[in-house]
């Protein structure tokens, strides 16, 4: 083993036999090996259903399951993290990595940490687009494994939530029992959990999204706006009362109007959703920036890009909201609690809420 540690950076959802494969490769060429749980702090939504914790579980079960039925102890050489995503910044999500990374060469007092390039490799196959992070780590060595199977965790999610099926032959049976108890509320109970139910409501609509536009002859580009607005520390967010995203937190917003530009399409929004006690004139004389939004995955119903607007209101105190239209619910909060609701809020928008709060 000429690798100190191996680092295998993966969103596991959910973790199947190539999974596995990837870990029971690395662990050959490596003495210790960091498994990062990427999307740790997003909401459950049909691309990332599970937490980080539900998913680090069924990891470990799947590790000692195999320890048990192959009298190896493998699991005893792994370590986990979660990784928080950072769409819009690629250095800030490098750096989470890294410094994942040094916490655990300090935990296992690596003698060789002060040569990473021979004590560190990335572990991976580089697959897509979505693998190109392993090209972001120069300084360290790389682990190439190979595709098993070429399997995939999309057609997974799809039939598990649409017909419930667990019974897949690329899933280990640690994670066929996770996927059959996450659809019950509780263990021996017949009903489903809320959660299962939500997530494939979503899929359904998704699904009916998808099939309406099947027959473009491009593939259909969406434009929104987002308003983050302050005011006194605070910022206005409203529940979503409708899937995708049902009962999550988001800013203001919506799709634009056809004869609208996205200035209007921001203030209109806002006002139609919050029906925020503020002049439409204040309103557009609070607008700091517009800002572009557009990573490819950033939303579930296909590619939507939203044009943000950051609305700094200099009151002396909040203006009085209320929930209508695609709003459940309408309320000022704390900027230091947003941290706190982090994996309750919609698609990307605790990310824009980050990127525009620093132009302030």
């Amino acid at each position: 083993m000429s690798v100190y540690l191996g680092v295998f950076i993966g969103r596991f959802q959910p973790f199947h036999q190539g999974h596995l494969y990837s870990i029971i490769q690395a662990l050959k060429s490596c003495e210790n090996l960091l498994i990062l749980i990427g999307s740790s702090y997003r909401a459950r939504n049909i691309r990332n259903p599970w937490n980080y914790l539900e998913r680090k579980e069924l990891l470990e079960n799947n590790l000692k399951a195999y320890d048990l039925e192959h009298k190896t102890n493998l699991s005893s050489r792994v370590f986990y993290g979660p990784l928080r995503d950072y769409l819009y910044s690629d250095l800030a999500w490098t750096q989470d990595v890294r410094d994942a990374i040094h916490q655990v060469l300090n935990l296992i007092s690596n003698s060789q940490s002060n040569s990473p390039a021979n004590s560190v490799a990335i572990v991976g196959f580089d697959k897509d687009h979505s693998t190109y992070y392993l090209k972001l780590f120069p300084d360290y060595g790389r682990i190439p494994i190979n595709n098993y199977k070429n399997l995939n965790s999309t057609p997974i999610r799809l039939a598990y939530f649409t017909n419930g099926k667990t019974d897949f032959e690329a899933l280990p049976k640690e994670t066929q029992k996770f996927l059959e108890n996450f659809k019950q509320e509780e263990k021996n109970q017949e009903y489903l959990n809320p959660e299962y139910l939500r997530l494939r409501e979503e899929y359904e609509l998704i699904l009916f999204y998808k099939k309406a536009w099947a027959h473009t002859p491009y593939p259909p580009i969406f434009f929104t706006t987002d308003a983050v607005v302050i005011c006194q520390g605070k910022i206005l967010l409203v529940q979503r009362k409708n899937p995708p995203g049902k009962n999550l937190w988001a800013t203001p917003g919506g799709f634009l109007e056809i004869n609208e530009r996205t200035s209007q399409g921001l203030l209109r929004e806002l006002i139609e959703e919050t029906q925020i006690d503020v002049s439409p004139l204040l309103l557009q004389q609070s607008v700091i920036c517009m800002k572009l939004f557009d990573h490819p995955e950033r939303a579930q119903v296909g590619r939507v890009i939203t044009h943000a607007g950051l609305i700094k209101l200099e009151l002396p105190e909040c203006p009085k909201v209320k929930a209508h239209d695609d709003a459940l619910l309408a309320k000022w909060w704390d900027l230091k609690d947003l941290i706190k609701i982090e994996d309750q809020m919609h698609d990307d928008h605790y990310q824009i809420i980050r990127d525009l709060l620093g132009l302030l």
